[in-house]
């Protein structure tokens, strides 16, 4: 929203006229030497009287009505009058003031408005007391302040003279006296103007409340933004203010509560909010806002509030000036700062904007009014604290709606990415299926034993593209719900970084690659880190490299990290010479469910997750990832990780708890038993191990295995882990209960549960190692010689 030049100058003009209309009427009677003389004034037309002038003032003294007129020590103050602004007075005492109304012979009935004052006073009227506050006294000991604005009926008086006799004492204000004039008017129109008055209030407070309410909410049950928060505390806050000061209605409703609790809340009110609308401002545009700044405005205003709870009230009364000289400079410079976001084209800055000339001008007008320049405007203030409350519960509102719109597309572009994503893993899971279920027909009805080991071959090669399909999911799935705790140990990285190469041949047989490695010396060649998530990493990045390489050459480069702006000590740096990756595509990279080439004719398959999972192991070791690239002139991939430099553990295998096996065991001689209940799977495993002349025994769940077990003694279980009647987990830490230590064996989980956890779960149990399915005759071969050579 912009605020155009016209708009500004309409509301520059309603200010003015607002001001005009605020100002005193003049030619008001005003009181001579004690004496004022309304015989003249037609309360018909002339509805009310300010009765300013000179009274009559006896200092440190209670003058009772009777003697006022034969005290010879009368001196005579411009009324109102406050003890603090006189130089030969002080804020603490007592006094006694008096004024001689001459009335009007024919007048409709007459009332007094008394406002409060500092800090305890009782009004007399021809001898009779017609209002008071508190208790006035000649010591602190004996008075008692109190405030509440009052308006009296003085139509009982007959005569045409009135004495007025007005006795103050205050004890604990910065200020003494009186800053508001009395009244006289008629009843009708002092009590109209006085029910104006408590409806304003009311309305206003219940606005700001149910503000508040309604941010309080949407920050609890909604969006958690902070500038809901500090916006709902400023409307609580201030509508505190606005209830608790002028009129004071809590004062009517709670006539008892203690005098200090309420001038407390009345000035912690001011304070506070002034510091919590600071805040907010910072938390609502933070990119505009100097922390320095708007934190020094947020202190000033917060150590004032905390004066205000701490000390007597003469101390935060006093500092009200303070708060009077610092509150338009903050006030400048948020305004500066709306204008910033204005010009940066934040949300809501336009509403902001003029919001803040509503408050300035409702300043304006309070400082003005307060320093009794000009009278109160109500309308003017209802006016400006509801549009300036209004227009900045818009900006939140604004931000909110906003922010829907953003979910709501971001939301169905999610969406449309993933049944993208979808469609490809459809494509990618049923193209290795196609090949699998194929070639085990054309295997079965082939006669050719050189067809049969290249359908087989076919077969293994489209099962392991499937399985890393499957594994790219479920560590995506992973990482999403549960987060990455990393498991340190000391990892040697070039021999990890060797493995990977070793693994990841077979990809580059066929294409004219090649694949150099070079790791500076002052590399340390052992690091803390998580062996795992740094192995899948490499395998990520050196695959993609591979892949997207038909010919020319990979490099990768271990260094230490010389770039203070990014994290981490280790640098790896992993370049090919292939496709590379145009400009516009580039933001496509470390997106879930994306790919560079997402058509129907892209020529490499894959889940688009490698990245996107490569960023956040990256991130898990305390490192950042990123890269460099150009269309068909190749990539560059940069990864940081956190990886101090130890020495390697003298004990690099695990030990196993229970038996204590001879490493020279004979392999063909070892007993061993396979606790799998589905069928295929013991196929495969009894395959394998008949391939080592090994020849196991069956237990297809983990009740049968115990019966086994207590039967006979087994050098080695593979134990499934999902089974009926008793799982893997239940049935191992049986076995290791109730088989004397000569009897237990090595038991291997041997499970379709990849993830780390389960592995723990294994381990914790009493298991002595893990396999994941599927398992090949390598997995089972090592694991052999792991544990019986």
């Amino acid at each position: 929203m912009q605020i155009s030049g016209r708009n500004l100058y309409s509301i520059v003009c309603i200010w003015v006229l607002f001001l005009l209309y605020s100002t005193p009427s003049i030619g008001q009677p005003l009181a001579e030497r004690g004496v004022i003389d309304l015989s003249v004034v037609d309360f018909q037309e002339q509805k009310s009287i300010q009765l300013n002038g000179e009274w009559g003032f006896y200092w440190k003294k209670l003058v009772p009505p009777e003697k006022v007129n034969i005290d010879s020590s009368t001196s005579f103050v411009d009324f109102p009058h406050l003890w603090n602004e006189d130089p030969e007075l002080s804020s603490y005492g007592y006094a006694t003031y008096n004024l001689t109304i001459l009335k009007p012979k024919d007048h409709p009935p007459l009332s007094l408005t008394i406002p409060d004052l500092y800090t305890a006073y009782t009004l007399y009227i021809n001898g009779e007391e017609v209002s008071r506050n508190g208790q006035v006294a000649t010591s602190r000991e004996t008075y008692t302040p109190f405030w509440l604005p009052q308006t009296v009926s003085i139509d009982h008086f007959t005569s045409d003279t009135l004495q007025m006799v007005l006795h103050v004492s205050n004890f604990r204000h910065s200020k003494g006296g009186i800053r508001l004039p009395i009244k006289l008017g008629t009843e009708e129109f002092l009590e109209r103007e006085r029910t104006i008055e408590i409806g304003f209030i009311l309305l206003l407070t219940g606005c700001l409340f149910m503000i508040g309410l309604f941010f309080m909410g949407l920050y609890l049950f909604g969006r958690h933004e902070v500038p809901m928060l500090y916006f709902a505390f400023v409307c609580f806050f201030f509508s505190y203010r606005i209830f608790g000061t002028e009129l004071y209605p809590l004062h009517y409703l709670f006539p008892y509560l203690p005098w200090i609790l309420t001038i407390k809340a009345e000035y912690f009110s001011l304070y506070f909010t002034a510091a919590i609308f600071c805040l907010f401002v910072q938390k609502l545009y933070p990119q505009e806002t100097s922390k320095r700044i708007i934190y020094t405005f947020a202190a000033i205003f917060g150590v004032l509030s905390l004066i205000t709870l701490l000390f007597p009230p003469f101390y935060f009364t006093s500092l009200i000036n303070l708060f009077f000289g610092a509150i338009p400079v903050a006030l400048a410079y948020i305004t500066w700062i709306y204008i910033k976001a204005a010009l940066n084209k934040r949300e809501g800055a336009g509403f902001a904007l003029a919001s803040v000339v509503m408050v300035f001008t409702v300043f304006m007008h309070n400082l003005l009014e307060y320093l009794t320049l000009v009278e109160e405007n109500l309308l003017l203030n209802f006016i400006g604290f509801f549009s300036f409350f209004f227009l900045q519960s818009l900006i939140l509102s604004y931000r909110f709606t906003n922010s829907l719109s953003r979910a709501r597309v971001k939301a169905e572009e999610a969406a449309k990415t993933k049944s993208q994503f979808l469609s490809t893993m459809s494509h990618e899971i049923r193209t290795p299926l196609n090949a699998v279920i194929g070639l085990s027909d054309l295997l079965l009805e082939s006669n050719s034993e050189q067809e049969k080991q290249e359908f087989a071959q076919n077969i293994k090669q489209s099962g392991e593209n499937l399985l890393d399909i499957i594994n790219n999911i479920l560590d995506y799935s992973k990482f999403e719900s549960a987060g990455i705790e990393p498991i340190l140990h000391p990892v040697n990285i070039r021999q990890a970084i060797k493995e990977i190469l070793n693994m990841l041949s077979p990809l580059s047989s066929g294409k004219n690659i090649s694949i150099s490695l070079e790791i500076t010396r002052d590399t340390p060649m052992w690091c803390v880190t998580d062996e795992t998530h740094f192995k899948q990493i490499l395998i990520n990045l050196i695959g993609n490299a591979i892949k997207f390489t038909s010919e020319g050459k990979i490099s990768i480069l271990v260094r230490p990290n010389s770039n203070f702006d990014k994290p981490g000590n280790l640098l790896f740096e992993i370049t090919d010479t292939g496709t590379g990756i145009s400009e516009k595509d580039a933001h496509r990279l470390f997106k879930s469910f994306t790919q560079v080439d997402s058509s129907r004719t892209r020529k490499h398959g894959g889940t688009g997750l490698g990245l996107v999972i490569s960023k956040k192991l990256v991130e898990a070791l305390g490192g950042d990832i990123w890269f460099e690239s150009e269309a068909g002139q190749g990539t560059s991939f940069f990864f940081t990780i956190k990886a101090e430099e130890t020495e390697p553990d003298e004990q690099n295998k695990e030990d196993f708890k229970y038996a204590d096996h001879d490493s020279g065991t004979d392999l063909n001689a070892l007993k061993i038993l396979v606790v799998e209940d589905n069928f295929m799977n013991q196929k495969v495993i009894t395959s394998i191990l008949s391939k080592n002349n090994l020849n196991p025994d069956i237990a297809t769940n983990g009740q049968e295995a115990l019966k086994q077990l207590h039967s006979k003694t087994y050098d080695l279980v593979f134990m499934d882990m999902e089974m009926p009647v008793m799982d893997g987990i239940e049935a191992t830490k049986q076995i290791r209960n109730t088989l004397p230590e000569h009897k237990q064996p090595i038991i291997i989980a041997m499970t379709a549960n990849a993830f780390f956890e389960d592995r723990e779960r294994c381990i914790k149990a009493g298991m002595n190692d893990f396999l994941s399915k599927p398992i090949s005759v390598e997995m089972v071969k090592s694991s052999l010689k792991k544990w019986f050579s």
